[in-house]
Formats: C-alpha cells, sequence, structure tokens
C-alpha cells in the first residue's frame, strides 16, 4: 500500500464496514461514524466550531456498541508512520486514562478485527493494548 492516503484508507474501511453490517456480520447493534477534524475552513468558522466543541486530535472513528461501550480508531498511512501528533496522542491518552479503547491502524483488514472484537466484547479497557 506505498503511497495510500489516508483519506483512501477511511473510505476503504468505512464502504467494508457499511457492506458487512448489511450483511449482518456483526453479532451486536454498533454505530461507526467519522469525526470531521481535517476540515479547511475560514478562521471564523473554526473559531465557532471551537466554541461549539470542536476538539483537535480526535480520532478518526469513533465506535459505539450496544450496552454503552465506546472506542476510537485513528488510521495511518502504514506502520512506519504510525506516529501520533502532539493533539492525537494528547487525545489517545485521555482515552487511556478514561480506560476507553484506542486502535492506531494502517491496515482495513485489521481494522475491520477490531472492529469485530471490540462488539463482541473481546476488547475492553482492562485488556486492550493500543497498537502503538
Amino acid at each position: 500500500m506505498a503511497g495510500i492516503k489516508e483519506k483512501d484508507l477511511c473510505i476503504a474501511f468505512y464502504t467494508r464496514y457499511k457492506m458487512l453490517k448489511a450483511y449482518n456480520q456483526f453479532s451486536k447493534r454498533l454505530l461507526v461514524f467519522h469525526v470531521a477534524n481535517e476540515q479547511n475552513t475560514s478562521r471564523g468558522y473554526t473559531m465557532m466550531l471551537r466554541s461549539m466543541g470542536l476538539t483537535a486530535g480526535v480520532a478518526d472513528y469513533c465506535v459505539l456498541v450496544e450496552g454503552g461501550r465506546v472506542a476510537f480508531i485513528e488510521f495511518k498511512r502504514s506502520e512506519k508512520e504510525k506516529k501520533l501528533k502532539p493533539k492525537q496522542q494528547w487525545f489517545k491518552e485521555q482515552c487511556d486514562a478514561l480506560g476507553i479503547p484506542y486502535s492506531i491502524q494502517w491496515d482495513v483488514d485489521k481494522a475491520l478485527n477490531f472492529l469485530n472484537d471490540f462488539a463482541n466484547g473481546k476488547i475492553s479497557s482492562s485488556t486492550y493494548q493500543t497498537s502503538c
């Protein structure tokens, strides 16, 4: 996957997730959504979003699972480029402190495996170790 862009990984992941969900491949109800923090907007609009709670560094995807469990997935272009930016590192540390699983992924299949394992209760805050 040399030269692949992060946005392409995100699109591939979400497309596969929707397909698998449509075919009932997940045993639990779950909701996965992208957190659009990477917008190029005017300074004024960005300030308004921040005043509404926009937080820099939030992971690419939020995962909500039946029963009130939550996890986050951050995509990076490759295993070599998995280093988080400072604000992303801050957000990951907040998740760690709250016991919320946070996964850094660079492979769509592995991200879907994480999603499935989390949905099925194989990953919890006490058992999950980040890929970082």
